[in-house]
């Protein structure tokens, strides 16, 4: 070989290298300028989803209050739309959106637990709201309860620049976004003040022989009542024994709420023993005189165990009532309880007696007087005040009747 092929064979050879480095660089290139776009993109589909699931999550929350306030509940159409509007306006697919509970476990059309394929899953749109079947969410041990939440499967095809070169015409970007309406959950550690009670859901008073005599007509929001406690039967008030301290500890926890998220509907166990008549707890909730709180009201009550495992007694009436509604007595009985706020009477306050309009027990029946149908042979005391909606709670944005329920991301 002369000189002159050598050089011609090395310049070929060069020539293969140079072209191979062209090509690693620009592909190079191409990933880094089209990479780069398509983290982009993914973020945005990401935050298109978010804001879908949360679109959906806010309905959600106003369908959970009508379960306590009359109202018209948003159907299914409408959760459909404020999802379809927020995917519209972040230019994202929709591959799919289904219903959740509080945790963020998809839920079938039944209202109970979807497998993990979702093929069963309740699709939004699809014309049904699950129905709340009685369970009582423990994100731990994956017990289902409520609707309360919207999974978004996210979509966005991206076209590429430069990585075309390599058969790379498109990147398609699949998002998951779960968001959920924490309506009436709200902790003490959140700022939200609690009173350990749980009311009945429609005005109830007592008859002469101490025992409660519902009258059918759901409590008003902001008009003051008497609420009567009855000596007998379950009573029209629950003390709720939260922090497990019995009577001893009540009035700490109406002063110092420690209350965890309360989620409703949910059954609680009312373990208060002893009387509840004293003046300790007149002055605890004396101290609560014209503030606003949370509280609760119940539908129905348990005199066994209640379950909210699935599918254990799951329909109405029972909810998870293992051995009957509607009995036991007022210190061994369990409440199904719905969340609102309420707010103590004060003296300053119109309509309301003095000197404490809050709470008075046997000792002072004057302030109880006969209302609401009650004799005051069949009280031990009573509790003055007026319910009002969850927004007007300090620390709590559940609720209203607007879009104003708080909801949040968590997945």
């Amino acid at each position: 070989m002369n000189p002159f092929e050598r050089l011609r064979e090395q310049n070929g050879q060069a020539l293969a290298i140079v072209a191979l480095a062209m090509t690693t660089l620009l592909l190079a290139i191409g990933l880094t300028i089209d990479g780069g776009n398509a983290f982009a993109q993914q973020r945005a589909t990401q935050n298109g989803g978010d804001a879908a699931a949360l679109a959906g999550a806010v309905k959600l929350g106003n369908y959970a209050a009508c379960v306590v306030w009359t109202c018209a509940k948003p159907t299914d159409a409408d959760v459909k739309a404020a999802v379809d509007s927020a995917v519209t306006q972040n230019a994202i697919t929709l591959n799919n959106a289904y219903y959740t509970d509080v945790c963020g476990q998809p839920l079938t059309n039944a209202g109970v637990k979807a497998n993990a394929s979702l093929s069963n899953a309740a699709k939004v749109g699809a014309g049904i709201i699950p129905p709340d079947v009685g369970g009582t969410a423990n994100c731990a041990t994956g017990t289902t309860g409520p609707t309360r939440g919207v999974l978004v499967q996210g979509h966005r095809s991206v076209g590429t620049f430069m990585v075309g070169m390599v058969g790379i015409n498109s990147w398609e970007i699949q998002t998951l976004s779960t968001a959920v309406s924490t309506y009436g959950a709200c902790a003490a550690s959140q700022g939200c003040g609690f009173l350990p009670i749980a009311f009945p859901v429609n005005i109830t008073g007592c008859d002469g022989s101490g025992k409660a005599v519902d009258s059918g007509s759901p409590w008003q929001l902001h008009t003051i009542y008497v609420f009567p406690l009855c000596k007998k039967d379950p009573g029209n008030v629950g003390w709720l024994d939260l922090n497990n301290g019995g009577q001893a500890g009540l009035a700490s926890q109406i002063l110092h709420p420690s209350n965890s998220p309360i989620v409703s509907p949910s059954w609680w166990k009312d373990g208060i023993t002893g009387n509840t008549n004293n003046p300790a707890i007149d002055a605890a909730m004396w101290a609560l005189d014209g503030q606003t709180v949370r509280a609760l009201q119940y539908t129905h009550t348990c005199g066994g165990a209640t379950n909210s495992s699935f599918p254990t007694i799951n329909t109405a009436p029972n909810y998870g009532c293992a051995s009957g509604l509607n009995a036991g007595s007022g210190s061994n009985v369990s409440y199904r309880v719905l969340s609102l706020g309420f707010t103590l009477c004060s003296a300053t306050m119109p309509g309301c007696p003095q000197p404490h309009g809050s709470y008075t027990h046997a000792s002072n029946k004057a302030q109880c007087g006969n209302a609401n149908g009650g004799d005051n042979n069949g009280m031990v005391g009573c509790i003055i005040g007026t319910f009002v909606p969850l927004s007007e709670v300090p620390g709590a944005t559940e609720g209203g009747s607007g879009d104003t329920s708080p909801v949040q991301l968590i997945k």
